[in-house]
């Protein structure tokens, strides 16, 4: 199975990585408030702020 990133675990990213990791897949979330507990996924707290060059 893969390893998968999601950046941005709202509403679509956390279904997306939960659908995921019951299929078998390593799965992390990126998010700027992680749940404590209760998930099927593992999250690492960041912010991705935006980012604009010239």
């Amino acid at each position: 199975m893969a390893n998968v990133l999601i950046v941005g675990c709202g509403a679509i990213g956390t279904g997306v990585a939960t659908a995921l990791a019951k299929q078998g897949h390593t799965v992390t979330g990126l998010k700027r408030n992680p749940p404590n507990t209760g998930t099927t996924f593992n999250y690492v707290a960041a912010a991705i702020a935006s980012y604009s060059h010239e």
